[in-house]
């Protein structure tokens, strides 16, 4: 199993950062995209813990942060997001 940093851009062009959980094994795999809520991101451990459990259960999840809280890993700036932006 592995977790792999990585990032993509919106369709502003800003760079978004996430998390790539990847089980072993031969794939093809089922997929979860993880989103988390306004308060959430990458390293809150209970985002960690669900993400974590899929991976170990044979799911590749994409887990990302839609903002750049502390230790986030994307360019946006909190104040600068909104729901709908989301």
């Amino acid at each position: 199993m592995k977790i792999e940093k990585i990032s993509f851009k919106n369709k502003e062009g800003k760079k978004l950062g996430g998390l790539l959980y990847v089980p072993d094994g031969k794939g093809p795999f089922p997929a979860v995209v993880f989103i988390h809520g306004l308060t959430g991101g990458v390293h809150e451990i209970k985002n960690r813990y669900m993400c974590d459990m899929l991976m170990y259960n044979g799911f590749v999840v994409l887990q990302f942060d839609f903002y750049d809280k502390p230790n986030g890993l994307s360019e946006i700036k909190i104040e600068n997001t909104n729901v709908t932006q989301q």
